[in-house]
């Protein structure tokens, strides 16, 4: 019997597989499941805003990032990526 490992940082693995292959829609629909299954954890809202910038959907990005810095207020990248995306 094989099994499948879908914690947190198994299913980032994997969309961070699928964002370094360019499959953009693929990384965004694992990261929004990890979000979905971790809602707490600013790390699996990061991935989802990093997605969302290389797809280059800068508002759903922001949104992410924002959710992110609720979560981890200390998450330096979020809110450089924030002020980056708002062109500050």
């Amino acid at each position: 019997r094989g099994a499948y490992d879908f914690g947190e940082d198994s299913l980032n693995s994997v969309g961070y597989t699928m964002l370094n292959g360019e499959d953009f829609d693929g990384a965004i629909a694992v990261f929004r499941a990890n979000t979905e299954k971790y809602p707490e954890s600013a790390n699996v809202w990061d991935s989802l805003g990093e997605a969302y910038v290389q797809a280059g959907r800068d508002v759903e990005a922001i949104e992410a990032y924002q959710r992110s810095l609720a979560l981890d207020p200390e998450n330096e990248n979020a809110a450089e990526m924030v002020e980056q995306l708002r062109g500050n």
